[in-house]
């Protein structure tokens, strides 16, 4: 029986890769309906992802090309969303986790936060993994980023998840180094009106006290 199993849990490793290998081609496709189909698809291989999974997924270069894909602005949200989902479980590898900071993935996550600002639903996603990422990265010193969130936070006052989410990534980035002024004034305000509404969400009053 052993020996089957090996033979069945290799055979479930070739399976994976091939499908991580189908997918990174599929990503760089012209047609967008492929691209689309290909980033479903690595969500659900992600979400299994093994160690041998990891290592093709970096060997094709699968989170590159995605932090590409994901600039452009006129995909769909759904194309969207299931890019940030696929970023937020790479984000629990070690190993992903180096290469989503040096493709710089959570400038693209900003460029979807700007660029889909007024759905909630995909700013939602967007600022979920943004937090993680910020959360893990070493070395995140770009204030645009809490321009952009700054600018998420006030078009969405009443949403307590949009406000915990967005607070916790500004206070990451604070503690990475001080931004320009303009930008805490404005980060003091937004805390300052949470600290007077929410005291109802005690949670929200702590992550918006961190900033």
């Amino acid at each position: 029986g052993r020996a089957y199993m090996d033979d069945n849990s290799s055979k479930r490793k070739a399976e994976s890769s091939e499908k991580v290998k189908k997918c990174a081609k599929d990503l760089q496709n012209r047609n967008k309906n492929v691209v689309y189909a290909a980033v479903h698809t690595l969500v659900e291989i992600v979400e299994k992802a093994d160690e041998s999974c990891v290592q093709q997924l970096l060997q094709e270069k699968a989170i590159t090309v995605i932090t590409e894909r994901m600039k452009d602005t006129t995909h769909t949200q759904d194309f969207q969303k299931n890019c940030c989902d696929v970023m937020l479980r790479c984000n629990q590898w070690v190993e992903l986790r180096a290469e989503l900071e040096r493709t710089k993935a959570f400038q693209s996550v900003v460029l979807v936060l700007s660029g889909y600002v007024e759905d909630l639903e995909l700013v939602k996603h967007a600022l979920t993994t943004l937090s993680s990422l910020v959360s893990t990265a070493i070395n995140i010193k770009e204030y645009t980023i809490s321009e952009q969130v700054i600018d998420v936070l006030e078009k969405h006052p009443d949403d307590a998840m949009v406000q915990k989410d967005g607070f916790v990534i500004l206070g990451h980035i604070f503690k990475q180094g001080s931004p320009q002024s303009s930008v805490c004034e404005k980060a003091y305000q937004l805390v300052l009106a949470t600290m007077t509404h929410s005291s109802k969400h005690e949670d929200l009053s702590e992550a918006s006290f961190r900033v």
